[in-house]
């Protein structure tokens, strides 16, 4: 059965075997209200063997390399809210880089200030909240290892608003790339977008570490901008994923943050 199928989509394969598991079943019931022997039966699944096999060639043919349906999304408030706050992050941060970029440190002095201010800091609370959200809203699919890296992502997002380092680059990072990971790997986001995720996350620690042994913050700026920047619109992209919906067909295992399996 398993090379018959192979090659197959997930949802063709699964739909085949069935439909072969029901059709043997049937034949049993069959088999056990007339009173058939052994042999007999061999016989006529022999029989039955050869004079499908034209037909299960040509299922074989037919969905042979054919992609899998895509699934279908559910939107709901509650991932419609998260999208809508990461995307309110990613822009409100990203805004801030591309300032500290074009107008240098100096932005956090006068009437710029006080928007950057707002900006950064107003950035930092929608995401704790929306972290905290995605935790809750996901939490039967997550494992506890990635809920927990979700905090420390919120939490080094306050620290950020004190000036500490290690919350920009070191928690955020690491605490969000084992959050998103893990969703992907529960159908939540896609592989690919999470793996942009880590990247990102990795250039952002670069960030820190350049900030960090510079001796002229000046001379920063640039890879200020061209280091962080990328984490932010990935959570845009992140966003924009929610607001899309989450695929409502699950091939993966789940795990409540408690460890339970589902």
């Amino acid at each position: 059965m398993d090379f018959y199928t192979a090659g197959a989509n997930a949802a063709a394969r699964d739909a085949r075997r069935d439909e072969i598991a029901d059709d043997l079943w049937c034949q049993g019931e069959e088999a056990d209200a007339l009173g058939q022997t052994s042999a007999s039966i061999g016989t006529e699944m022999v029989v039955r063997l050869l004079l499908g096999m034209p037909a299960d060639i040509s299922w074989r043919f037919a969905h042979r390399g054919q992609p899998a349906p895509k699934p279908e999304r559910s939107s709901s408030g509650g991932t419609r809210l998260i999208g809508a706050l990461a995307i309110i992050f990613g822009v409100s941060w990203a805004t801030v880089v591309i300032l500290f970029t074009t107008i240098g440190p100096s932005i956090w002095t006068g009437s710029v200030g006080y928007l950057a201010v707002v900006l950064s800091s107003g950035g930092s609370l929608v995401f704790a909240v929306a972290v905290a959200a995605m935790i809750v809203e996901f939490q039967d699919r997550l494992r506890i290892v990635s809920g927990i890296g979700g905090l420390l992502a919120a939490f080094g997002a306050f620290l950020s608003v004190t000036g500490q380092l290690v919350g920009i680059g070191l928690l955020l990072p690491v605490g969000s790339t084992l959050l998103i990971w893990d969703l992907a790997r529960a159908g939540v986001f896609s592989r690919s977008l999470a793996l942009v995720h880590a990247i990102s996350g990795l250039m952002l620690f670069v960030l820190i570490v350049i900030a960090v042994t510079a001796s002229d913050t000046n001379a920063a700026g640039s890879e200020f901008f061209a280091l962080s920047l990328p984490y932010m619109l990935t959570w845009i992209a992140l966003g924009v994923s929610l607001l899309r919906g989450v695929p409502t067909a699950q091939q993966t295992a789940t795990w409540g943050l408690k460890g339970r399996g589902r």
